[in-house]
This record gives C-alpha cells, sequence and structure tokens, in this order.
C-alpha cells in the first residue's frame, strides 16, 4: 500500500490531537524541516480573540518551518482533510527529513490568509507542546513557546469548556466554516 506523506507543523504535531482526537495511525514518522518557509499563523480562526488564528506556511527564503513528517493511509489522510478547513489547499512541497532525506510531502498552507493574527494561547500552547514531544530544536520550541497570543482571562477556558460538541462534530469531518455560516450571515445584514 502506497502511504502518504504528510508534513505536520500546526495542532496535528501534539500527539494528543493527532492520535486521540483526530484518531489517525501512523505506520511512522519522523522529524523534518521544510525550507524557505516560514511558520505564520494567517488562517482565520472560528471566533475573534477566542480562537483568531490557526497556523500555515508561507513562502521565505532562508526560514524553515519544523515539523514532523507522517506516514499514513490514503483513508487516513482522507479523514485528515475532513478535520482541516477549506481554506487550505494541500500543497506537494519538499521537506527534508531527518532519517529519509528529501521526500516530496503534503503540506496545508492557507488560501485566503489574513496578516497579523495571533493564535489563542491554547492553540500555540498545543502546538509548542508537540514540538516538545517530538523533540525539535530549542531555539524552535521557545519560538513558539514565547509567540505572541490571544486570551481573554475567564473567558478562553469557559469558551472550550462548552465547545465540546463542536470538537466532536469536528472529529466527524463538520468544518468550523459550515459551523459560522449563520453567525457570518447575521452580521452581514447589519
Amino acid at each position: 500500500m502506497e502511504l502518504v506523506k504528510y508534513f505536520a507543523f500546526g495542532a496535528n504535531l501534539n500527539t494528543h490531537v493527532f492520535y486521540d482526537l483526530r484518531k489517525m495511525k501512523p505506520y511512522s514518522w519522523e522529524r523534518a524541516v521544510l525550507p524557505d518557509y516560514e511558520l505564520r499563523f494567517t488562517e482565520p480562526g472560528v471566533m475573534p480573540y477566542l480562537e483568531p488564528a490557526f497556523a500555515s506556511v508561507e513562502e521565505a527564503p532562508g526560514c524553515e518551518v519544523h515539523g514532523v513528517l507522517y506516514y499514513i493511509t490514503p483513508k487516513d489522510f482522507k479523514r485528515l482533510n475532513l478535520s482541516e478547513s477549506e481554506n487550505y489547499a494541500k500543497l506537494d512541497l519538499e521537506v527534508l527529513a531527518e532519517s529519509s532525506g528529501l521526500v516530496t510531502a503534503k503540506v496545508y498552507k492557507s488560501r485566503y490568509t489574513k496578516p497579523c493574527l495571533l493564535p489563542s494561547r491554547r492553540y500555540r500552547d498545543l502546538i509548542a507542546t508537540g514540538a516538545r514531544e517530538f523533540e525539535l530544536p530549542e531555539h524552535y520550541c521557545q519560538m513558539l513557546e514565547n509567540h505572541n497570543a490571544s486570551y481573554v482571562p475567564g473567558l478562553s477556558e469557559a469558551f472550550w469548556k462548552v465547545t465540546k460538541p463542536y470538537l466532536k462534530l469536528r472529529e466527524k469531518g463538520l468544518r468550523h466554516e459550515v459551523l459560522l455560516e449563520p453567525y457570518r450571515r447575521f452580521k452581514t445584514r447589519k
């Protein structure tokens, strides 16, 4: 069976997210680097202030994005696509894998970026924890841990406690754009 090579750099770096919540079962993994790209939080999130942005990669000569190259089944990759935003394009980009060398991998990149967004502290910490779990370079882990983030005391915690049903729907493939459509229609009527 031909496995899909998928480069994770956002929340899917976090083993709890990838293995437990998304139920992915990679055949193997290895650390990898995406050269001439930079991690940016330009994918619009689900709610301003509470979950304002998700990770993407942008071309940036001389920079690099550290992550994990997962080897997953086509069936798992199809399920993974259902859990990601429709705004992401799936690109075939070359990553430098720790053991395999130069490999062409699937990489999610936002199609419709919005510059200067901050991730929520919750989301940033998911990525930083994943970077530590996979022992990515210390300077990269520190960059993630020190990245500015959006946080509203009390409200941020409450928001994620009441969104468990939303997360269950996401696991089943319902994208956040669909869930927010009534809110967007109401907002444009004003």
